[in-house]
């Protein structure tokens, strides 16, 4: 569910995070350092598009990193996809400077 609700079919036009009841946003690893959420929801202007905005921690190494989101409540995903056993995205190389 997004927070401003966006209706289907069209493009967020501003922020609309993610919430749920249970909802406690995603967990974002580069590397082996964790990274502070800062937005998690719609991509203004793209429609189904989302985004998550994150800081990256200074303890991460430099080089190419693996990147991986993982949410803590798995009935987010299960509202979206339904698969009830997904609960963390696949792991991308992300180069680190």
């Amino acid at each position: 569910m997004l927070s401003p609700a966006v209706a289907t079919g069209e493009a967020a036009t501003g922020p609309a995070v993610l919430t749920a009841a249970g909802y406690y946003g995603p967990s974002i690893t580069i590397g082996q350092s964790a990274c502070t959420e800062l937005y998690a929801g719609a991509a203004p202007g793209y429609v189904g598009g989302y985004q998550i905005n994150c800081r990256v921690g200074q303890d991460v190494q430099s080089g190419d990193q693996t990147l991986q989101v993982i949410f803590d409540q798995v009935h987010l995903i299960d509202y979206f996809i339904n698969p009830s056993d997904v609960t963390q995205s696949n792991k991308v190389m992300v180069p680190v400077k």
